[in-house]
């Protein structure tokens, strides 16, 4: 496996989870009222600059070790020029795993105990309609740019 491959295909997919979760936040604001590195940040603070921070180091963290383990799966499966598509149907498989967590966020999340931030619900339906498309979209639009990265320089 080529680690510097993967990490490097991480940092794709983390800049284009961004960009892609960001954007809906910005185009629907009203349908979508998910912000997710504060969201993940105020898990921990609930000082909103700092909450942003820690945010984005956590959801950088976790990009990262799925890159990885993307990585690790491309190799395996001897994926080459297909890693896109096993990055997709990987980060599609990380929708159920994040989606999931979020249904008891209100029991271990200090923002939403503090009533700093909404809790999500299972699949974040809770957050506006398109919820569940969105969680979806963006943790798939990361494993796609993953895989085409990493299968490019591996």
């Amino acid at each position: 496996m080529n680690a510097a491959a993967a990490l490097i295909g991480g940092l794709a997919g983390f800049a284009a989870w961004t960009i892609v979760a960001y954007s809906c936040h910005a185009v629907w604001p009203r349908r979508f009222t998910f912000n997710p590195l504060y969201f993940l940040g105020a898990a921990f603070t609930i000082e909103t600059t700092a909450a942003y921070g820690l945010g984005l180091g956590v959801a950088l963290v976790v990009s990262e070790a799925y890159a990885l383990l993307i990585g690790a799966l491309a190799y395996a499966f001897d994926a080459g020029g297909t890693a896109w598509l096993l990055g997709a149907a990987a980060g599609s498989a990380m929708t159920v795993m994040s989606g999931s967590t979020l249904a008891y966020a209100g029991l271990l999340h200090r923002g939403v105990r503090s009533g700093l931030v909404g809790a999500p619900g299972p699949m974040a339906v809770r957050h506006g309609s398109a919820g569940v498309s969105a969680l979806f979209g963006w943790h798939a639009m990361f494993g796609l740019m993953t895989g085409l990265v990493y299968g490019t320089l591996a």
